[in-house]
């Protein structure tokens, strides 16, 4: 299953990326073809009452009732169509009027994606006029070894006058359909109005972690630890793009082994550059400086991206993870040069940055809400996906030393699964649960097998029924908690 998952992971990768300079051609020849006629009329109002605001792989032509100019349904529900090049004037007029944004620049510069395909986008059509809008993104995820498609729901919308219709019902559950269809992994948002998705399977999953601190504060403790200011061992300045390669390998290193991560491909990578989803680039060079560093890229041993006062990315070499304090001293450097007081630091939980941090002073957050903002996720087949963890339980396994041969039932509203867990693998059987089982629903089974659940907590709290204290024990080592993140770069809702 494993080697299933990867292989339709880098077949969609693939197949996306080569068409895509021929499909941003022809956009860019057609995308004012059929002009502004059409667009929806309304009062804007400050916010949606329903709106998707992260995430989400894989290809396809979802199969919906094309839609004909000047026709409306009898019953007046409207046309679910998929999107083609002419309906972005009109789906960029939906979203400024819904939700004030995002910018021309800003949506356009969206469809020079690399894995963007018109038809990713849902409409429902009344006549001419679109009144509702959902964006389906197409992402490969990285999870300990595995490689899983993964689709993104974003901007979510619906024109005032046309809500309470199920219009925003329909479009979920239609991407779901399609989702299925195409062998989707996982499916990732971010919004506002959880208790909405619930309703579709989605549960809460994934932490906003950030940090927080003074610059000179920052500054003083990292002298502290023997970094003085101004002063580094190795050489950091502006990135140049022929070290593309390089950063990409840097980030190839810094998300082994991790989850959440999106894989970025060159394609992608060019394509996150062209947006300027950032201010600043830097690059971490062992030794001096000099032009001939294309020729030893290995030199290029860190990087650091900042917009304004907060640091998004920072990313060393395996062999030079003691460089990241230094990365960060110039991040606060640079901060207070521009007059900036405070620097916000984006990290998972368990970066070693985070402590210095603390220790300065700073404030830290690792939350599932912030500003409001929830991620949520949906596993779109739960068992298959389970089944495909195994190789990553059988790790696990042997990482927590786990007495070996056992077993762990697990009852997901009624559904009865068993973990069979030997010293050579793990197998998942539908044979009964055996003494040691968890008993949840499925909204806590997702977030099981994503690392989302303190399965200790849970049990006290009631979330999850543990029949021995074995399976509590046998449910910790086998999954437990990760720091299920990924950079702002990669957050197009962001």
């Amino acid at each position: 299953m494993c080697a299933t998952t990867s292989a339709l992971a880098r077949a969609r990768t693939g197949s996306r990326e080569k068409d895509a300079a021929k499909r941003r051609k022809a956009r860019r020849n057609s995308i004012f073809s059929r002009g502004t006629s059409g667009l929806a009329k309304s009062q804007p109002v400050p916010t949606s009452p329903v709106s998707a605001g992260p995430p989400s792989a894989s290809t396809g032509t979802l199969a919906l009732e094309p839609f004909k100019r000047g026709r409306v349904n009898r019953d007046g529900a409207g046309t679910l169509v998929t999107g083609c090049a002419g309906d972005h004037p009109v789906a960029h007029h939906l979203l400024t009027e819904v939700f004030q944004g995002p910018s021309r620049d800003d949506f356009y510069s969206l469809l020079d994606d690399p894995f963007y395909e018109p038809r990713d986008r849902l409409l429902i059509k009344r006549a001419d006029q679109a009144v509702a809008h959902l964006l389906i993104t197409k992402r490969v995820m990285h999870f300990g070894g595995l490689d899983l498609p993964t689709d993104c729901l974003s901007w979510l919308a619906t024109l005032p006058e046309f809500r309470a219709q199920g219009y925003a019902s329909r479009l979920v559950r239609s991407a779901d359909d399609c989702m299925r269809r195409e062998g989707v992994a996982v499916g990732l948002l971010k919004t506002k109005v959880p208790h909405f998705f619930r309703r579709f399977g989605w549960a809460l999953c994934g932490r906003h972690n950030q940090a927080q601190a003074g610059a000179r504060d920052l500054l003083a403790q990292l002298s502290a630890r023997g970094l003085p200011p101004g002063q580094a061992s190795v050489t950091i300045r502006p990135w140049r793009q022929v070290e593309l390669p390089a950063l990409m390998r840097l980030y190839r290193d810094m998300t082994a082994g991790r989850g959440g991560h999106f894989e970025r491909t060159e394609a992608y990578w060019r394509w996150l550059i062209s947006r300027k989803g950032y201010e600043r680039i830097y690059v971490a060079i062992d030794g001096p400086d000099n032009f001939e560093l294309e020729d030893d890229p290995t030199r290029l041993v860190g990087y650091l991206i900042t917009s304004e006062d907060r640091v998004l990315e920072i990313a060393t070499a395996q062999t030079h993870r003691h460089l990241a304090p230094e990365l960060l001293a110039r991040a606060c450097s640079e901060a207070i040069e521009r007059d900036y007081h405070m620097v916000t630091l984006h990290a998972p939980a368990n970066d070693p940055l985070m402590e210095i941090f603390r220790i300065a002073g700073g404030t830290l957050q690792c939350a599932e809400s912030h500003q409001g903002e929830v991620y949520m996720a949906k596993l779109m087949n739960p068992v298959n996906f389970l089944k495909q963890l195994c190789p990553e339980l059988h790790r696990r396994a042997d990482a927590a030393a786990l007495v070996r041969p056992c077993e762990l039932g697990l009852v997901v509203d009624g559904e009865k699964l068993r973990l069979i867990i030997s010293r050579r693998s793990v197998k998942v059987s539908r044979r009964g649960i055996g003494r040691s089982y968890l008993a949840t629903n499925a909204a806590n089974f997702t977030r099981l097998l994503l690392g989302h659940l303190d399965i200790a907590e849970a049990v006290i709290d009631g979330r999850l029924r543990a029949s021995t204290q074995t399976a509590t024990e046998t449910a910790r080592a086998l999954f437990p908690q990760l720091p299920l993140w990924r950079p702002p770069l990669d957050e197009m809702w962001a």
